[in-house]
């Protein structure tokens, strides 16, 4: 019996439990951590998203533009002389004044001189003035001149056409005979009108018949331009 109970005392002793004190501690440095496939997929896509983010950002930083370059500065050349035989052009000097005839129904007729940038009234005021019968519309008086310019004064211009008398009367664009035409007749020449028609049959009168169509040049009022534009339309 004591045999049995010795047997069963030392069973007991290894069957009861080891104390906290006794127990071996667990070696967690052994362990290896291991990460899942489902770990592995969420950082490679949070890597994924960082680097979008990037590019994302980088695509809407404006670049600065670059400046322009400034241009080079233009190269003066100097000492440059032309080629042979090359013309060289020089601008043409302004007149120191302007040489102007003045013709036609002014109290001097002639040459007048004038300085550069002087208009047709200008000139007719050297010339005396308008005489009473000129008409100021057959000119611009506004009109700047130029330097070997003629300036016509005329006097109004003639009614309306009518039929002449029986001896040398005739139509607008007939030939008229200066000799025996009367006022209406003579005013249908061309720069004609009744003041200077009066004249030429005053002349008429006192020197009498014209012996040639150049002979009107001796009336007053009628100078070289207004003779030029009536010469084909008068005889003797």
């Amino acid at each position: 019996m004591r045999g049995v109970d010795r047997l069963r005392g030392r069973l007991g002793d290894l069957l009861a439990p080891i104390p906290a004190e006794q127990a071996m501690p667990v070696d967690f440095r052994a362990r290896r951590w291991a990460p899942s496939r489902r770990a592995i997929g969420a950082v490679a896509a949070a890597a994924a998203l960082t680097l979008l983010a990037l590019a994302a950002w980088w695509a809407r930083t404006p670049t600065a533009a670059l400046p322009d370059p400034a241009p080079a500065p233009p190269v003066a050349v100097t000492g440059a002389t032309p080629g042979a035989g090359e013309p060289t052009e020089t601008p043409a000097a302004a007149p120191a004044e302007l040489v102007v005839a003045v013709v036609g129904l002014v109290h001097a007729p002639g040459l007048v001189r004038l300085p550069p940038g002087a208009r047709v009234a200008d000139a007719i005021s050297a010339a005396g003035g308008m005489l009473p019968e000129a008409d100021p519309a057959s000119v611009n008086l506004a009109a700047k001149v130029a330097d070997g310019q003629q300036i016509l004064v005329g006097d109004a211009p003639a009614p309306a056409a009518a039929p002449g008398g029986a001896d040398g009367g005739a139509g607008a664009g007939a030939v008229v005979d200066i000799n025996a035409a009367d006022a209406a007749a003579l005013e249908t020449l061309p720069g004609v009108g009744p003041a200077t028609a009066a004249k030429i049959i005053a002349h008429r009168e006192a020197n009498g018949p014209f012996r040639d169509p150049a002979e009107l040049q001796e009336v007053p009022g009628i100078g070289p331009a207004t003779y030029a534009g009536l010469r084909e339309r008068v005889r003797t």
